[in-house]
């Protein structure tokens, strides 16, 4: 969010911030979609709910596309994770969905990121299923399998978490995140390694080549 004062004033304080967005609502109603935006972006990022909640309606209203509601609510549900606000961002990427977005990013990316924020929760059976569904539509992504080993995990199925890191480290070794929860998972249950250390030891020599290549 930038701010109108020079490199030499003093910062603004939060409250400063929020009355000067607010003024420029009354001030630049041309401009009322993208400050609308920002002043989400500002209640969000300083975890303010109960001011940020009643502007998600206007804000949507002012999109007049669905797919772009729905990519509005994904942007949003994004700032909301970064936040820490995991709840929040479970209501924004619960809404985008609601829109049914066609578009190939905006549809996988809610549901994979809504399974994140659920596993964040400790909802584990539900984050299952948003992964699958995330799956579903692109399954050469890493993040939904990383993210359904987590679910999985989070359930106690610890073989078949460490199927879907095996997974999402094949088809996206460069990577590399579901490489190292599969490593955590095997020293957390020492009992697994008979199974998966062969396959684990492949999986880090995909991650090392890939990482020599992209470097």
């Amino acid at each position: 969010m930038m701010s109108n004062s020079s490199p030499h004033s003093a910062p603004r304080s939060l409250a400063e911030m929020e009355a000067a967005l607010l003024q420029q609502l009354e001030t630049n109603p041309q401009e009322r979609r993208t400050i609308v935006r920002d002043l989400l972006r500002f209640y969000t990022a300083t975890r303010q709910a109960a001011k940020r909640d009643p502007w998600i309606e206007e804000w949507l209203r002012l999109e007049p596309l669905p797919e772009n509601r729905a990519a509005c609510a994904v942007a949003l549900g994004g700032a909301a994770e970064q936040a820490g606000d995991y709840a929040a961002a479970v209501t924004c990427y619960e809404r985008a969905l609601t829109f049914e977005p066609k578009d190939p990013l905006t549809a996988y990316f809610g549901r994979n990121n809504l399974g994140f924020s659920l596993n964040q929760l400790g909802r584990f059976v539900e984050a299952e299923a948003r992964c699958r569904a995330a799956l579903a539509l692109d399954y050469q992504r890493p993040n939904a399998h990383k993210n359904l080993g987590l679910a999985l995990a989070g359930q106690g199925r610890w073989p078949e978490a460490a199927e879907s890191y095996l997974e999402g480290t094949r088809v996206a070794p460069q990577d590399g995140r579901s490489c190292e929860l599969l490593e955590h998972l095997l020293t957390e249950h020492p009992e697994l390694r008979p199974e998966f250390a062969e396959r684990a030891e492949a999986a880090r020599r995909a991650v090392a080549s890939a990482r020599c290549w992209t470097n």
